[in-house]
């Protein structure tokens, strides 16, 4: 490894904020993903979770060469804690969150960045991720098979197609998660502050959380390239399945009962709730195909303890607001 002494003094327009926890053998391709990116108006914030492995003695020598580098080493608090202190951290008004075992393609900051300037109403650009495994080997580099590739939204109690050059909005985030990890997504700071930061109080899944509140206070842009790389691992927690089952009945009874949302918000919430359940149907065929029976059928028993959740679920049509204003306000108190 080569480092070349970098020093800046004007205030960037990206922070990326790295988080990692015991991540010592992938945190220096993650940093080292930031340093080439062909935006340099960047900061990088990597937060070290209370790691007990090398993880802050490989950081320090990139914090050394590049000033606009900065390792936070803070007690062990989740992932949730260490991004919030990133973004209180963070100087730009622009925010990526980065996990410290992924890595970003060298054009993403450019291109999201731009997206962001030039849509000013939006809260949020994003574009796809590749994946590969521990090993650095290819699970997905092909951009029609890319999670979050093909989007769907609720519209008139119908579910569409979502052309290219459509936004993402919640009538699209409500009905699942098209977002795989955070480090394919750049916010603006002052949207992320609106929402009181991340739930911490959910097992899994507090990204699409996060997604869905934002969405709330407008639209992400959605670009149709790959931006960054996703790293499987066996330990990863995208794969732990009984922690996401568990999580999205939260997400959605706060939705219902806690969020304040104009009448329209409301009944494009319990639409997009009612089709997630046929959406994990479809997963179930795919299943059948892929998996074999046995998976598919657990697919279809998921499928319908959605169902029997969203029937559940009491979407409270006389607690809504007619502002704007209201509405990030009350965000603010229950985050």
């Amino acid at each position: 490894m080569t480092l070349q002494s970098y020093r800046i003094t004007a205030v960037p327009k990206v922070t990326v904020i790295i988080t990692a926890y015991n991540l010592g053998s992938f945190v220096g391709q993650a940093v080292e993903s930031v340093m080439h990116q062909t935006f340099e108006e960047w900061e990088l914030l990597v937060i070290n979770d209370g790691s007990v492995d090398h993880t802050p003695q490989v950081v320090m020598p990139y914090t050394v060469a590049d000033s606009r580098i900065r390792l936070i080493n803070c007690k062990n608090g989740g992932v949730c804690r260490a991004r919030d202190l990133g973004a209180e951290l963070a100087l730009a008004p622009h925010i990526l969150f980065l996990d410290g075992d992924d890595f970003l393609e060298p054009s993403c900051l450019e291109i999201l960045n731009k997206e962001l300037d030039s849509n000013p109403d939006a809260i949020g650009a994003y574009g796809l991720p590749k994946a590969v495994d521990e090993l650095d080997r290819v699970i997905c580099d092909d951009l029609n098979n890319a999670f979050g590739a093909v989007r769907v939204k609720v519209c008139g109690g119908k579910h569409v197609a979502l052309k290219d050059s459509e936004p993402t909005t919640l009538a699209t985030m409500c009905i699942w998660d098209f977002i795989c990890t955070p480090g394919q997504v750049m916010i603006r700071k002052s949207a992320f502050e609106k929402t009181g930061g991340h739930y911490n109080e959910i097992p899994h899944s507090e990204d699409w959380d996060l997604w869905i509140r934002l969405c709330l206070l407008g639209d992400f842009v959605y670009v149709r390239k790959f931006v960054m790389t996703k790293r499987e691992r066996k330990t990863s927690r995208s794969k732990h399945w009984p922690s996401m089952a568990l999580a999205e009945p939260i997400i959605r009874q706060r939705l219902a009962s806690k969020l304040l949302m104009s009448a329209e918000q409301r009944h494009i919430a319990r639409s997009a709730h009612r089709y997630s359940c046929l959406y994990k149907l479809g997963w179930a065929k795919s299943s059948l195909k892929s998996d074999g029976l046995m998976e598919s059928l657990k697919q279809v028993f998921r499928a319908c303890r959605s169902y029997i959740g969203y029937l559940r679920t009491h979407y409270d049509f006389k607690n809504v607001v007619e502002s704007s204003s209201q509405a990030d306000e009350f965000l603010m108190e229950v985050a």
